[in-house]
């Protein structure tokens, strides 16, 4: 007799995972989004600077930024010409990367 669990059992399972946290949820949803703050728009331009000079894209080449966190890499290349996908796990990132992408009429999706 195959005994398989019961739906119930299977979704309370389910349940219960989607529940934990990742250490990761802490440290950057609450901690590092604090340190970022502080960054001066002349770091984010030298890291750029640092980006294209070592990869060696051309304005109007697509980039995507992992982990974009609040768009601020995404948001200079996008100022710069470049086609900027951003994507994040952190939804209160991406929302205030949209924000400051639109504020500034930034080409940056976002996801």
């Amino acid at each position: 007799m195959d005994r398989q669990p019961s739906t119930r059992a299977s979704q309370s399972s389910t349940a219960n995972r989607q529940r934990k946290t990742h250490w990761t949820d802490d440290f950057f949803e609450a901690q590092f989004g604090r340190v970022l703050a502080t960054r001066s728009p002349e770091i984010t331009q030298r890291q750029v600077d640092f980006i294209i000079e070592k990869t060696g894209i051309h304005p109007g080449a697509s980039v995507l930024d992992v982990c974009c966190g609040y768009g601020r890499h995404s948001i200079e290349l996008a100022r710069r010409g470049y086609e900027v996908v951003g994507i994040d796990r952190f939804g209160n990132y991406l929302n205030e990367a949209r924000r400051q992408a639109a504020s500034e009429n930034a080409g940056v999706e976002a996801m």
